[in-house]
């Protein structure tokens, strides 16, 4: 019996994996995804408005949500974060942070609400990738500056654009670095005034508390 040196299953093992390389990769399927994304932004924010339909109709009978269906309903939201949040990582780790000139804003919008929504690691991890696709004008700035300021703020620093909204007491802000030039801050990333920004919220959290705020609305009085 002939006996084949090792090597040679070596060699035919090594030809096998370049030419299966070689080979060319099927493109993704863009459609199929694009429709998967607006799938998941559909259940991200659907379930959301739940809960604010939720708070609008107790506050309109001046009571405050019920606690268990609260939690209940937090609960399916967790539950579905996370399932949107495997997914979406997988696509990006797949094929990059999603363009927004290739599948629209919609679809970009859907991936940064996932990951702003995701746990604190996942959020650092996929930062730098949506970074980089914003200075690229492939995402959205007034998202990432979003984005960057809820991971400041549960990392314990002062966030930078003053898009997170302390409602506790009326409505002012979580604490945020070099506030003199917050405006010329948001600017940059598409953002408008900040007063204007905490006038939405006063709609449904009460009056504006932030100071500079509160200043300005009583001179233009």
């Amino acid at each position: 019996m002939k006996i084949i040196p090792q090597s040679f299953f070596v060699f035919a093992l090594s030809t096998y994996a370049l030419i299966a390389l070689a080979q060319p990769q099927a493109a993704p399927d863009w459609a199929a995804i694009k429709s998967e994304l607006e799938s998941i932004y559909k259940t991200d924010q659907n379930m959301r408005m739940e809960f604010n339909t939720m708070q609008s109709n107790a506050r309109a009978k001046g009571l405050y949500v019920d606690k268990a269906a609260s939690a209940q309903l937090w609960k399916r939201i967790g539950e579905q974060d996370r399932a949107n949040q495997k997914r979406v990582t997988e696509m990006i780790d797949k094929h990059g942070w999603p363009k927004t000139s290739q599948l629209g804003p919609l679809v970009a919008t859907a991936v940064f609400l996932v990951i702003q929504h995701a746990e604190l690691d996942v959020q650092i991890k996929y930062a730098e990738r949506m970074r980089e696709a914003a200075m690229a004008g492939e995402a959205s700035k007034q998202n990432l500056a979003l984005l960057e300021d809820r991971l400041l703020i549960r990392q314990g620093k002062p966030q930078r654009y003053g898009s997170q909204v302390d409602t506790q007491n009326g409505v002012g802000l979580n604490p945020t670095e070099d506030e003199a030039n917050l405006d010329a801050r948001r600017a940059t990333m598409g953002l408008g005034p900040i007063c204007e920004y905490l006038g939405y919220f006063a709609k449904a959290s009460g009056k504006i508390i932030y100071p500079p705020c509160v200043k300005e609305i009583s001179n233009a009085k």
